[in-house]
């Protein structure tokens, strides 16, 4: 099988499926769009064109051509193609990524090298594979150590492959006994007839076909570079996926309500095909899109154009392409297929600011504050939430204060920025909101009230004025409000960008000690001491640490509202300034958490690597100048803001920033929501979300897959439910996190590691 050298990358193996042997879609489920012309007027709901082909306006949800790459082949059953880097990144087993598998080259191909005596591969079948004559697993393969190997499906044996030494060749065996099930199935190969204890490789495998067992024709697997290719059909050439029958080409990603197939199809080499489309979506039936009797002597050589309505899916789905049946050597081709969402509403041209504010405040739910139905009330802020932009689904990209502020101030996400760990600084080599503002003529500052985001961890620089207070020094903790109004008065009259991370929710907290005795809970006689609260917090995290008692939380969480109420007001008089100044008219204001809290934890309010959506959800408020107050349903990050504080100012945004725009997605929020997957990392944790499912887990841990819609606080796992999401949201992580790793940037180590003033005030922080 040809194709390019791949690189040696952690095989993380499940292919999305069906066998061949599927049965034929009712006439009533055939007309939905790609249809026989001759019958077309009696086929219900069409959008065929004989021209040009459909207009293409929209950018694609998911282009078929440009991510073919991330696409799944099948012919006569399932395909897994054990060198191809799809294959190696499409997991359903719960553990990222598997040990690695080394690969060779030979003849062109890229050939799995098995050393240990089995090797499980796990792929889903969106239908189940039914045949009276049994299944079939059929290999190519180069012999080693091993003599034969034993093929078990789900469990039950299906045969044997033999192998001789050093001999490249196909082998196969079939069963009635096993059968492939819809949803997750698992293939398992033994090595058999080895000698105890050989270190020598013991085969090596190039592809594998799992179908209904469809006799004995000799099986040619296909390969990318076969099938995405450059074909002309009437004169015209078109880059497409050229399909030989019974075949298929399945692409997967969040599919939004509405959305519409476009492209061309056509038959090249033959006289007559039957093509087919078709949406797979978790705990439902493939259901046909479309359908097409092509004829090259009766409708011509030419391309078809054709827009299918894919429905109302709004969520992770497959889309696949279908050869069912063909002439003898004709394909079936679908040309630059694509699937593009519903036209949003008329975009909202960007808000212009002189000058911007961004208050970050520390350890803040957002499904605890009264804007997003919480039971804190934060009177400030939701006045703001009146009049602004309220973002309902904002998402921190870690669980580490440095790590999400890193986010907000470059536009890059964790991986990217480099502060992936407690203890890592931002590197000096990635450029910062202070540096490119300063360079356009603005007057910069942070004030942070967090040990994590001050110069020790790398944040001071770039800043014309960078303020730290310690959580030991002798101060309220909302006084950093006041230090950046005091800035704000001195340059009323300049345009500037100010940074506030306050410690709101984050312990230690300020309460005065007649304030104490009205708190719950009702006769508190525990040791939890407001001042001391971060220190004593981070000592019950050590291993066997005296528990918090039920008191003690009840008394923590009350401390906690009130700093978040006290915080709130603080803000409020900063605003308040703004209007005294004059300077409200032409100031955007951004208003958001640095990362949320666990209630659930063992000991909650301090930082952790436990990526949970709790922990990820924080609030988010935007205003500006002519910005109409709405709440916006689009899933947002941390990473976003960096691009819409440059955009408000009329700064170029760097190429590198990741994140979008929040003006954008607010003007287009019902089209884009769920259309883009967002990512959060701590240390070897990992968090995804696309639609309504999240991923979560740790490298070489289990990891689980949570519905949102059906559960919000993600506790249960939906894998065995929803196994072509589990796929889908597998490969992304992989693809995402690890295959691109090389992107990240070397760890900077904080500095003050001996300094006793750095040392104490981390101590105080509950480090």
């Amino acid at each position: 099988m040809s194709r390019p050298a791949l690189a040696l990358r952690p095989l993380l193996l499940a292919l999305l499926a069906m066998g061949a042997g599927c049965t034929r879609p009712a006439e009533t489920d055939r007309g939905a769009g790609m249809v026989d012309p001759a019958k077309s007027a009696s086929r219900g709901p069409v959008q065929e064109k004989r021209a040009e082909g459909p207009a293409r306006t929209s950018p694609p949800v998911l282009d078929l051509v440009k991510g073919f790459d991330a696409c799944t082949l099948g012919h006569r059953g399932t395909l897994l193609d054990l060198g191809d880097a799809t294959t190696r990144a499409r997991v359903t087993t719960g553990k990222l990524p598997t040990p690695d598998l080394p690969t060779r080259e030979h003849e062109g191909s890229s050939w799995a090298v098995l050393r240990e005596k089995s090797l499980a591969v796990s792929f889903v079948a969106t239908t189940e594979a039914v045949s009276s004559a049994g299944v079939v697993v059929e290999a190519r393969v180069r012999g080693g150590a091993a003599k034969s190997l034993q093929v078990f499906l789900g469990g039950k044996l299906v045969g044997v492959l033999p192998l001789a030494r050093g001999e490249i060749k196909v082998v196969s065996t079939h069963a009635t006994g096993p059968t492939i099930a819809r949803g997750a199935n698992e293939l398992l190969f033994k090595a058999t007839g080895t000698a105890r204890g050989a270190k020598d490789d013991l085969v090596e495998i190039d592809w594998v076909r799992v179908g209904p067992y469809d006799g004995d024709a000799p099986y040619s697997a296909p390969t990318r570079n076969d099938a995405l290719t450059t074909v002309t059909l009437g004169g015209v050439g078109r880059r497409g996926l050229s399909l030989r029958a019974p075949g298929f080409a399945r692409c997967a990603g969040y599919v939004p309500n509405g959305a519409v197939l476009e492209g061309f199809v056509g038959v090249a080499g033959g006289a007559e095909a039957e093509a087919e489309v078709r949406v797979l979506v978790d705990r439902s039936e493939p259901r046909v899109v479309g359908s097409v009797q092509l004829n090259t002597k009766s409708d011509g050589a030419g391309w078809r154009p054709v827009a299918l309505p894919l429905g109302d899916v709004g969520t992770i789905a497959g889309i696949e392409l279908v050869a069912k049946s063909s002439s003898k050597g004709a394909r079936v081709v679908f040309a630059e297929p694509r699937v593009v969402a519903p036209s949003a509403k008329e975009s909202t041209p960007l808000p212009a600011a002189k000058s911007v504010v961004l208050v970050v405040l520390g350890s803040t739910s957002r499904r605890s504050l009264k804007p997003w139905g919480g039971s804190v009330d934060v009177p400030e802020l939701t006045q703001l939430a009146a009049s602004g932009l309220v973002f309902e689904q904002h998402r921190a990209s870690t669980s580490l204060a440095s790590g999400a502020v890193a986010s907000m101030l470059t536009g890059l996400s964790p991986r990217r920025h480099g502060v992936t760990d407690s203890d890592a600084a931002l590197p000096p080599s990635i450029a910062t909101l202070a540096e490119t503002s300063r360079h356009a003529g603005v007057m910069t500052a942070m004030f942070t009230a967090n040990p994590t985001t001050s110069s020790t961890y790398g944040f001071a620089r770039g800043w014309e004025t960078f303020v730290a207070r310690s959580p030991l020094e002798d101060e309220p903790a909302v006084a950093i409000f006041e230090h950046a109004g005091r800035w704000l008065d001195a340059h009323k009259q300049d345009r500037f960008f100010l940074v506030v991370h306050a410690r709101a929710g984050h312990p230690p907290w300020d309460v005065a000690s007649d304030q104490l005795k009205d708190m719950p809970p009702t006769g508190y006689a525990g040791s939890l001491d407001a001042k001391h609260a971060g220190e004593m917090l981070g000592k019950a995290k050590k291993p066997g640490s005296a528990r918090l008692t039920d008191a003690d939380r009840v008394r923590a969480f009350a401390l906690h509202e009130r700093a978040v109420a006290a915080h709130d007001a603080a803000m409020g008089r900063l605003v308040a300034q703004l209007r005294a100044i004059g300077r409200d008219s032409d100031t955007a204001l951004f208003v958001t958490g640095d990362v949320g809290y666990d209630a659930a934890a063992i000991v909650p309010f301090l930082e952790s690597e436990v990526l949970d959506e709790s922990t990820l959800g924080i609030p988010l408020v935007a205003k500006a100048p002519g910005v109409t107050a709405a709440r916006v349903s689009a899933p947002t990050s941390s990473v976003d803001l960096a691009r819409s504080i440059l955009e408000v100012m009329g700064l170029t945004p760097p190429v590198q920033l990741e994140g979008e725009s929040l003006w954008g997605l607010a003007g287009s929020s019902g089209a884009r929501a769920g259309e883009r997957p967002a990512f959060a990392t701590a240390g070897a944790r990992f968090s995804a979300r696309w639609g309504g499912f999240v991923l979560a887990g740790a490298r070489d841990r289990d990891s689980k897959l949570c519905n949102l819609s059906l559960e919000p606080d993600c506790v249960g796992d939906v894998r065995a439910s929803h196994p072509l999401a589990a796929e889908v949201m597998h490969a992304l992580v992989v693809d995402e996190l690890w295959t691109g790793a090389q992107a990240s940037p070397p760890r900077e180590p904080r500095g003050g590691l001996t300094d006793p003033a750095v040392l104490g005030a981390l101590k105080a922080w509950g480090r």
